[in-house]
């Protein structure tokens, strides 16, 4: 499966279809912006193109070693940038292209580009998929032309072969872990790849759980060159065969989580077309450590210990070396394990939001990570609100007439309330006595009938906690 990236977007399409994107309008609006169609004297001495590459794929100048394509419907875009040794702007410049199958070589066909270039762009053009055949080489040159009539010599020898056939859906077997049963976990997983003895595969692909395969992508450059890579960079997703039809075995680890995890497998041959993809599922079991708090009841944003102890099958597979950790959904923080596979760390739960659920992962000496220990707490970190004079949702006193308001802490630590009458106009602090309580006295001036109080505490670390509003209406 191939794709063609430019600027940030990403064309592609599954299972052999093609996009075969002209660059005309890109290499237009570039000229445009460099400013490159002011006219210029007459190029003279044009030279061969540069730059050369086919279906956006590197030139292969070895005849036993072709560039291998997929030439289907769409056909194969040949490139090359025209060059002149004295014009560097202000001059159409296009490119021929002469294409002839190996095997006969006086069978030859032209092409031209699709249109008129500024200079140092590639200039394209396609061959139809009509007229190309499976299974054959084909070599190609390119020469420059300028203002549609001098031409260069030709360029090297470029040679591709097409291969249009789908290649064989692949076998998936694994030793330790059968298809739809359940395993301890703890290890890897020993896969075997097999091209279900299709001679033209030449690797495979494969994903966890997202049953969605990754789709290899051309980035386009400056200039509109291709900035093609091998597809077997990717060892995350891509793996070649030893020989083509060769079968690959590996050690994955799948995705955390105990339950069932489905491999997504697909074969790909030499011109990246990939086969059907094949799932094989699994059955994990839990290898979730253990978490025990040092109290009972941790308290918000107090240093509280924790212990974390391996699960027994993870450990025996292979020794647990960290945990990370990750409080509230936030970022996770990885703690190194002792000796026997634990660790004692000390955490504050300081989640001003009020969820402080803990999730603990541990990750083994081969690499596998275990599903999470889940813990979860939540406190409350608002402050209560109280007035006898002006009691919520309620209508009483009157202007000018003084009430008290009663400030109490949900949450430890808190050294100072903030607190403003509709919507922030004004903010007032008042220090909170050793319990983390406080006072304040106020009178409703003349005007308003109904207030909005909102009030939140400071504590001591200077953690901003949730507000909370007050509402009461004054006679």
């Amino acid at each position: 499966m191939i794709g063609y990236e430019s600027g940030g977007f990403h064309l592609s399409t599954f299972n052999n279809a093609r996009y075969r994107a002209a660059l005309v309008a890109a290499a237009a609006l570039a000229a445009t912006a460099m400013g490159t169609a002011s006219a210029t004297a007459a190029a003279t001495g044009p030279t061969a193109p540069n730059e050369l590459f086919n279906g956006y794929q590197h030139c292969s100048t070895n005849a036993s070693a072709p560039t291998y394509l997929w030439g289907g419907t769409e056909g194969v875009t040949l490139e090359g940038i025209p060059r002149d040794a004295a014009a560097a702007s202000g001059t159409d410049f296009g490119a021929q292209y002469l294409l002839w199958p190996v095997p006969a070589p006086t069978q030859t066909t032209t092409y031209s580009s699709y249109t008129s270039f500024s200079a140092g762009f590639e200039a394209p053009a396609n061959v139809p998929g009509g007229a190309l055949t499976d299974r054959t080489t084909y070599a190609w040159q390119a020469r420059t032309i300028i203002d549609g009539s001098t031409v260069s010599t030709w360029s090297k020898t470029c040679y591709i072969a097409i291969e249009d056939g789908q290649p064989a859906v692949p076998t998936v077997t694994s030793a330790n872990y059968p298809a739809g049963q359940f395993e301890p976990g703890g290890v890897p997983v020993q896969v075997t790849f097999g091209a279900s003895g299709d001679s033209d595969v030449a690797g495979y692909e494969y994903v966890w759980d997202t049953g969605t395969l990754p789709v290899y992508g051309v980035s386009i450059g400056a200039y509109g060159i291709p900035e093609p890579k091998s597809i077997w960079a990717d060892t995350k997703y891509y793996v070649k065969a030893p020989s083509l039809g060769g079968d690959v075995s590996l050690n994955l680890i799948p995705p955390s989580g105990w339950g069932p995890h489905s491999l997504t497998v697909a074969s790909i041959n030499r011109a990246d077309s990939t086969s059907t993809p094949v799932d094989y599922q699994i059955y994990v079991g839990s290898t979730a450590p253990t978490v025990t708090a040092a109290v009972a009841s941790p308290q918000f944003d107090t240093p509280t210990k924790f212990t974390f102890t391996p699960n027994a099958t993870a450990e025996a597979a292979s020794p647990i070396v960290s945990y990370s950790v990750s409080i509230g959904g936030g970022t996770p923080h990885v703690f190194k394990a002792g000796a026997n596979g634990s660790a004692t760390v000390t955490l504050r739960l300081n989640n001003v939001n009020g969820n402080n659920g803990i999730a603990v992962t541990s990750t083994s000496a081969n690499g596998w990570v275990s599903d999470p220990y889940e813990k979860y707490y939540y406190f409350n970190t608002t402050p209560i609100v109280n007035s006898n004079e002006y009691p919520e949702y309620a209508t009483s006193g009157g202007v000018g007439v003084s009430g008290t308001f009663t400030l109490t802490a949900q949450v430890p630590n808190i050294v100072s309330y903030t607190y403003s009458f509709d919507n922030g106009a004004t903010e007032t602090t008042v220090p909170a006595n050793a319990a983390g309580n406080a006072q304040f006295t106020w009178a409703p001036p003349t005007g308003a009938t109904s207030y909005d109080l909102n009030v939140y505490g400071t504590t001591k670390d200077g953690l901003q906690l949730q507000y909370t509003d007050y509402y009461f209406s004054v006679n």
